[in-house]
């Protein structure tokens, strides 16, 4: 058993620890803008897209031994295929706030990334979400660790360059959003290659919704330090398209100049690191977005930001020729009292994006996929976060039963690192050995042969090759003073098994064997009073003739 505690990387070694258009003529604003997308603003975007294209970063290299490129796997598409080995992958990993840009966080020293790559390779992960922050400057809420209204900054490197003339809210040059900062993508593509050295695919966030709006007291602060605020750059680009003082709707098609800004970034993003085998791409972590009608940022104008991100990655790593990289979308963020028509996670899954990560919360008007996680959708790879979903809040089943719920309906997986600015709710090296154990298990098994098998068990919790490989969850614990746990079906066929009993509350395997079964349902107690999984596996040397067994109970 790993023993729970603070991460090796985070206080034992010394390092830091570680977050469709509708209504839109409708405006109330009379002397503001509509919330339109003007077909005759392209001529700005062309020009942009022509000055980045010439400043391209070009020294690139193409000798690297990375893991393979991934393409979401042609008969099992609940997966990503390692285009170099054929093998299905399934992802798992914890990420950092802090693990692109530092940002002030009350004294806590830098993030150590090698300590922390080292961390992740420890626990046998192989994926690693590496998050974006647009805004330079906020002020923090009380309650996460600083004093009420004091000024936070991120620190550089920033994307763009600090040139000046006349200074930004925080006494600094202003930003000069034309001219990009070459150590911010010098960094980027030397942790994605750190990471690539030691097994880990990299999903690169291009943007960040908690970094147009916060919340608490200070939650418009992120807006006032960020660089697209006509205060904060000397190109005489306003983000807030309808002047209320927010900028929400800048993660929207709205704005053509601001969009060209947002598409000239994304190529530059690709420049750096579209050669790299170990690439995914995310478009922004929790966009803020709404559903009250005629307002700019409305959920139709973020889907078609996003969705507009997606194709444009796609078919410019097609004009450099880098070869296609899956591009995720993650969900969005609305207020939690805002009108919700209709379940949000159905805009990623109707996407064109590769994979996604649904939200979870009572935000969405639907908590299944913290409680009972959906069987994994056709031509989607979901990569389930505990950043979405919150497995430990709100009634959710914790987080080592939500792991092993969403495991065996067919998902990867990735959590979130805590950090002491930010709260108290993330992954432990308890949950981290979890998702190792599971890995362990797609090892011994076929994954691209295995499926979410609901109807196969009576937990309803079964990944399975059925009549070769099994993997059941029994969420459910024994009775009240029983030194087993709780008994379960399952519809298992015929052959000569090698089982495992595994208790997810320990990670530790508490029992092995052998049985012999003709066919039907057969019924399994796990042999410890706890939440429990069940790892069968057909023996290759199991051809000779079987007796029947009514029972294999208890193991």
């Amino acid at each position: 058993m790993v023993k729970k505690g603070w991460r090796i990387h985070a206080w034992a070694l010394i390092l830091s620890s570680v977050i469709g258009v509708i209504g839109c003529g409708d405006s109330t604003f009379l002397d503001q803008p509509a919330c339109v997308s003007l077909s005759t603003q392209m001529k700005n975007e062309r020009s942009l897209d022509d000055h980045v294209t010439l400043a391209a970063f070009q020294s690139l290299s193409h000798s690297l031994k990375l893991p393979g490129r991934l393409i979401v796997h042609p008969t099992n598409p609940a997966y990503f295929q390692d285009i170099s080995t054929g093998k299905a992958v399934f992802l798992h990993g914890y990420d950092h706030f802090r693990s692109r840009q530092e940002f002030d966080n009350n004294g806590i020293p830098p993030l150590d990334f090698d300590a922390f790559i080292a961390q992740l390779k420890h626990f046998n992960h192989n994926f690693l979400r590496l998050w974006a922050w647009e805004h330079f400057w906020r002020k923090a809420e009380g309650h996460k660790g600083r004093a009420e209204g004091q000024e936070s900054v991120t620190l550089s490197p920033h994307v763009y360059q600090r040139t000046g003339p006349g200074t930004a809210i925080d006494g600094q040059p202003k930003f000069d959003l034309h001219a990009f900062d070459q150590k911010y993508f010098d960094r980027l593509r030397h942790r994605v290659m750190t990471a690539g050295e030691s097994g880990i695919w990299v999903s690169v966030m291009l943007f960040q919704g908690w970094s147009i709006h916060g919340s608490g007291t200070h939650e418009n602060s992120q807006w006032e330090g960020h660089p697209l605020n006509k205060q904060n750059n000397i190109n005489g680009i306003d983000g807030d398209y309808d002047r209320d003082g927010r900028g929400w709707e800048v993660h929207t098609r709205i704005n053509a100049k601001v969009n060209a800004i947002h598409d000239a970034y994304a190529k530059k993003v690709i420049d750096t690191v579209g050669d790299l085998d170990n690439v995914l791409y995310e478009i922004s972590n929790e966009t803020k977005a709404t559903a009250a009608t005629g307002a700019c940022h409305h959920v139709a104008h973020v889907r078609d930001w996003a969705y507009h991100l997606i194709n444009l990655i796609h078919r410019y790593e097609q004009q450099r020729g880098y070869g296609s990289h899956p591009v995720g979308i993650s969900s969005f963020r609305p207020f939690p009292d805002d009108p919700m028509s209709v379940d949000w996670n159905l805009y990623l899954f109707d996407s064109p994006a590769d994979y996604v990560s649904p939200n979870g919360t009572r935000w969405t008007g639907n908590e299944d996929w913290k409680k009972d996680p959906p069987a994994a959708p056709v031509g989607k790879v979901v990569i389930a976060d505990t950043d979405h979903i919150h497995p430990n809040k709100h009634g959710g089943p914790g987080m080592r039963s939500w792991q092993w719920r969403t495991f065996t309906r067919g998902h990867s997986l990735n959590a979130v690192e805590g950090d002491p600015e930010q709260g108290a709710d993330w992954v432990t090296l308890d949950d981290s050995a979890t998702m190792q154990a599971m890995g362990r298990y797609v090892e011994m098994a076929d994954l691209a042969r295995m499926k979410p098998c609901n109807v196969l068990s009576t937990t309803t919790y079964c990944l399975g090759d059925p009549g070769h490989t099994y993997i059941v969850y029994q969420p459910s614990k024994g009775l009240v003073g029983s030194s087993q746990g709780f008994p379960f079906e399952l519809d298992l066929q015929s052959g000569t098994f090698r089982y495992e009993w595994f208790n997810p509350e320990t990670n530790q395997i508490s029992q092995t064997g052998e049985l012999q079964w003709d066919s039907g349902i057969s019924t399994f107690t796990p042999p410890f009073n706890d939440h429990a999984v069940l790892f069968l596996k057909r023996q290759r040397s199991e051809e000779k003739e079987k007796p029947a067994k009514s029972q294999v109970e208890p193991l």
